[in-house]
Formats: structure tokens, sequence, C-alpha cells
């Protein structure tokens, strides 16, 4: 094998720090600009929303396997979104009479690349609502604001038992196919 040549700048870029979190951050950033740029902003939407009901489908399965059950309670279902809205730097709050909970977020660009807060919300929307129907039956989830002007405010609204109105509808998936 052929010995390396050194350069002069080596000792500068070998202390560079780049994480792996920052090269993902890019990849991520670049994906939702890509897509959008490619089949527009509305078909991006749909593509988010079934982007985040995959991720919800697999964190789904590892509290249910940690948790030793087929399925979530509600309140487990609230501990674990609670717990992941915490480590996502999100806020959630549920309604005193659990009819609804809603997230509030503030997101940072993701890889230097300031995305459109509405793909950010429709991948929340999708994971959010997928966890809490295979959980609850069923729930709508409102995506109530996506401010895109730059200050990467979004909130949302999940409804448990209320399916009429705006927003998109999630159903417990059927085992039978």
């Amino acid at each position: 094998m052929a010995k390396m040549q050194t350069f002069p700048d080596d000792a500068v870029v070998k202390s560079t720090q780049i994480s792996r979190e920052q090269i993902l951050e890019f990849a991520i950033g670049g994906l939702f600009q890509g897509l959008e740029e490619i089949v527009g902003s509305v078909e991006a939407n749909g593509y988010f929303t079934l982007v985040g009901k995959s991720i919800g489908d697999k964190l789904y399965n590892i509290y249910l396997d940690s948790l030793g059950v087929e399925m979530l309670s509600k309140h487990q279902l609230f501990s674990v979104l609670h717990l992941l809205s915490s480590r996502m730097e999100n806020e959630l709050a549920v309604a005193k009479d659990e009819s609804f909970f809603e997230f509030s977020r503030t997101f940072k660009p993701i890889g230097g690349v300031q995305v459109d807060n509405r793909y950010l919300g429709m991948l929340a929307c999708g994971l959010v609502g997928h966890m809490t129907a295979q959980s609850l039956g069923q729930a709508r989830v409102l995506l109530c604001a996506a401010d895109d002007q730059g200050t990467g405010k979004v909130r949302m609204r999940v409804y448990l038992d209320d399916l009429e109105g705006e927003g998109q509808i999630f159903y417990r998936d059927d085992p039978d196919g």
C-alpha cells in the first residue's frame, strides 16, 4: 500500500471538528431541499408525512418491546410522547380532559438549511399521528401553525376522539393486512 502524501494544511484539516450529527443534519437538510425542488411543496408534504409515519412505527415498536406490551395505554403513550418531545426539544401539553394534546417546537436550521417548517411539521404529524393511532385506534392531527418566516415555530394539535374537522386522520394498522 502506498504511503499517503502529507500536505501543509493537514493539521488544520485534522483539527476541524465535524460530528456525525452535523453530517446527518447536512444530509437531512439536503434531502428536504432537494425533494422540494424536484416534486414541489404539495407533493413534498405527503412524502414527509410518510417518512414521519415510518419513523413513528419504528419508535413505537421499540417502546412496545422495552415495555413488554402489545399496545401502549393512553398514559404510556403520553409518557413516551413526553419523553420524545423533550429529547427533540419540543413542548408537550395535554388537555385536562385528555381529549387532545398539543406540541409546539421552534426548529433550528438543519444542516445549515432553514427547512420550511411545514415539512418538519408534516414529518412530526406522521410520526405522532401514527404512534397515537397504534395506541388508541385513531387520531386526528392538525398542524395549527407552521411559521415559515424564519422563526422556526411549529404548533400541532392531536385529537384523540374527535375525527371531525380539519387535519389528517390516522387509524391503527390492521394486523391482518
